[in-house]
């Protein structure tokens, strides 16, 4: 742990009602008051001085009441009068770690059970110092949690850092450190889609998760979502474009495509000779048109509606003149959607029942929403297939960083403008739904928490990141770790002459795959690291590709290795020793 001296303080050592107290004129800026710590008097000076040790830091103390040399003590701190007192907690430490933990949880007025004095030994040991309040907080979360060991790294991690330890921060450092990001967008992606709401967070979702689909992959999922939820909204439309046959029933539909479904997509033909171009064409002309649609669709239902419902209720036919009537008003409405071809409409109780829901469908806006959603999807998919990897990747990060909402609050506290992020939608998803998204909602937004809280730490003249990208839209088999440690420029930026940055892969046919790829003044050093034999032949053909790629951005490619990624006892692998997206580092201030 890294100490530095704060100047103009005293620290005065006593315990209360035994007047002893010893003094010095340098102390640890990292002793807060109301800490607790662990110390030892390693030795004994003339004129009443003692050597005393706090963990890491040792100090020259004036001592005022004898203490025993060698003995070990509970200090609490607190700051009076611009002096720092060390307040002995009981008496000399037996030495005992068991017993010396349940006697400072009594002097705490805690409960000395077998959880606490484990968490409170953990602490101990590791030298993280606490506060009275601090494990006051942690103990019921700990027993809520039945003293999992990943609920005691989470709240040494928040006691470490001083974080307030309530239920939010808890919760959101948990699930960062044990749930998988992409995994819990899925989920909430899925009930969305299921219930076939129509919120722009469904597509903030499928467009950072979800993989790209073709034209004919995204249309097939349209269908299958309303076949799943029993919708026969596009069903309909279809019918009466003529794109599928008007004697088809919903039945047949249905039956068809989880045949479909279940079978290989790519190389069957769709059912009922359906071309994904033809429906986009329909989707398109439905989203173009749709004022004129609203406009003629909403009186048409006002009007017939009624009539068409008791006919339709009774098993009966129009009478004549009103069947004409209503054919001739509904013949401009439906030349929008087949191309002026031949309406087909007939004065029979289930034509008029498609009529009706067809009416139905086109006066609902929310219709217009979903095909100019999905639209939108097909066109991003398109694109996003037709770049190469580099640009695919760049626009994944892009993606990302723009639609997460990592700087969320940063932006509400200087009311800057914000755009729709998912951490914005979350949270108006959670506080006006009837709670039927709640579960998947809330873990994900406790997750974004956790990934802000340690994404990115800042000191004087160095950052380090980490990020978690969510990997499938990439081809990945799992999320894409990246971990950055950079120097910051006089701007305080991130220096592009020195840095060093790992990715953390799992690729489809390489497997476990870590780069390091280090930068110094803009010479580039790569190790990669994968247990693939003969990688390093097989790549030969595409390191001329990279250097000339990297000198075109005025970088130098020094050296390329490949080595197979070591068990965890090999201590020449740089990598050992880190663990992604745990900031743990002692001994700096955080600046979040």
């Amino acid at each position: 742990m890294c100490w530095r001296k704060r100047r103009g303080l005293q620290l005065n050592i006593y315990r209360t009602g035994g007047g002893q107290l010893f003094k010095t004129s340098s102390i640890s800026s990292t002793l807060n008051q109301g800490q607790i710590i662990k110390g030892q008097v390693a030795k004994l000076y003339p004129e009443n001085k003692a050597l005393i040790q706090l963990n890491n830091q040792t100090l020259i103390a004036k001592l005022e009441a004898p203490l025993v040399i060698g003995g070990k003590y509970h200090f609490q701190v607190q700051l009076k009068n611009n002096v720092l007192y060390l307040k002995v907690i009981g008496e000399k430490l037996k030495n005992q770690s068991k017993l010396d933990a349940s006697v400072l949880l009594q002097h705490l007025g805690l409960k000395a059970n077998q959880a606490n004095r484990v968490f409170v030994q953990q602490l101990m040991r590791e030298g993280v110092p606490f506060e009275q309040h601090q494990l006051a907080s942690a103990i019921p979360l700990l027993h809520q949690h039945k003293n999992d060991e990943k609920v005691q790294d989470v709240l040494k991690e928040l006691i470490n850092r001083n974080l307030p330890i309530t239920e939010r921060l808890f919760q959101a450092f948990l699930s960062y450190k044990t749930s998988n990001q992409s995994e819990l967008m899925w989920n909430l992606l899925n009930q969305l889609e299921q219930n076939g709401d129509d919120n722009p967070l469904y597509d903030h979702l499928r467009n950072t998760v979800a993989p790209a689909l073709s034209e004919k992959e995204a249309l097939v999922k349209h269908i299958m979502s309303d076949i799943g939820r029993n919708s026969q909204q596009f069903f309909q439309i279809l019918k009466t474009s003529q794109l599928v046959d008007s004697n088809v029933d919903f039945n047949e539909w249905k039956s068809q495509w989880e045949v479909f479904s279940q079978s290989n997509k790519h190389s069957m033909p769709l059912p009922f000779r359906l071309d994904s171009g033809d429906m986009r064409e329909l989707l398109e002309t439905m989203s173009k048109n749709r004022g004129l649609l609203l406009e003629q669709a909403e009186p048409l239902l006002q009007n017939w509606g009624v009539k068409l419902q008791t006919a339709i209720n009774r098993n009966e036919s129009l009478n004549h003149n009103d069947f004409i009537s209503f054919k001739k008003q509904l013949s401009t409405l439906i030349e929008m959607l087949n191309q002026n071809k031949e309406m087909k409409i007939n004065n029979h109780p289930s034509s008029l029942h498609e009529a009706f829901r067809l009416l139905q469908t086109l006066s609902t806006d929310e219709v217009y929403k979903v095909i100019q959603s999905r639209l939108a999807s097909i066109k991003h998919d398109h694109g996003f297939i037709n770049m190469g990897p580099k640009d695919q990747l760049l626009q994944q990060f892009n993606q990302f960083f723009t639609v997460t909402g990592l700087d969320y609050e940063y932006r509400i506290h200087h009311q800057m403008e914000q755009e729709q992020t998912i951490k914005g939608l979350l949270l108006q998803l959670i506080a006006n739904n009837d709670g039927s998204y709640h579960d998947h909602a809330a873990k994900l937004l406790h997750f974004m928490n956790g990934m802000q809280l340690n994404t990115v730490t800042e000191m004087d003249n160095f950052v380090h990141a980490n990020f978690q990208i969510p990997g499938e839209r990439l081809g990945l088999k799992s999320d894409l770790n990246l971990e950055m440690e950079s120097r910051k420029t006089k701007d305080g930026e991130i220096s592009p002459d020195f840095c060093r940055i790992y990715f953390y892969l799992e690729l489809a046919n390489l497997k476990e795959t870590m780069i390091d790829m280090n930068i110094q003044q803009r010479n580039v050093t790569l190790t990669i690291y994968n247990n693939t034999e003969s990688l390093k032949n097989q790549t030969l053909s595409l390191q001329p590709l990279l250097k000339s790629g990297l000198e075109k951005l005025n970088y130098h490619l020094t050296a390329i290795s490949f080595k197979p990624i070591p068990s965890e006892t090999n201590n020449d692998y740089p990598l050992k020793d880190k663990k992604l997206f745990q900031s743990s580092y002692q001994g700096v201030d955080y600046r979040i």
